[in-house]
Order: structure tokens, then C-alpha cells, then sequence
């Protein structure tokens, strides 16, 4: 375990509710992520690394050929 990783417990020690709160919060979390790359129409890992090369490129002041 790295030092900055700490279990759902420690959690919710330090937040002061139960580790089933910190588990529903983190479930919530991620199928909200997951319904936004949906969205994106990001459907895999492939998907999302030339999503990130392109808004990268982007932000560089490249624009993404059309061709």
C-alpha cells in the first residue's frame, strides 16, 4: 500500500460515518464517471487514451485533422 492510500475504514474514521457511506459514495462516483465517457462516447481504455492525445493536442492550439 502506498503511503497516501488509506482504506474505506480510515475514511470513514476520519469522516465520521460508516464504511458502507464511503462505499455508496464511491459506487455513486464512478458510474457517474462511467455515464460521462458513455457521453463522450468513450467505451474503452483505447477510447479514452486518443480522447486524452486529442484534447492534449487541442489545448496546444492543434486542431484535429479532418482528413
Amino acid at each position: 500500500m502506498m503511503a497516501d492510500e488509506m482504506t474505506m475504514q480510515a475514511i470513514a474514521d476520519q469522516l465520521g460515518c460508516s464504511r458502507q457511506n464511503i462505499d455508496q459514495v464511491i459506487k455513486k462516483v464512478f458510474a457517474k464517471i462511467r455515464r460521462r465517457l458513455r457521453s463522450m462516447q468513450i467505451n474503452s481504455y483505447a477510447d479514452l487514451s486518443i480522447s486524452d492525445a486529442l484534447v492534449d493536442g487541442i489545448r496546444a492550439g492543434n486542431r484535429p485533422r479532418t482528413d
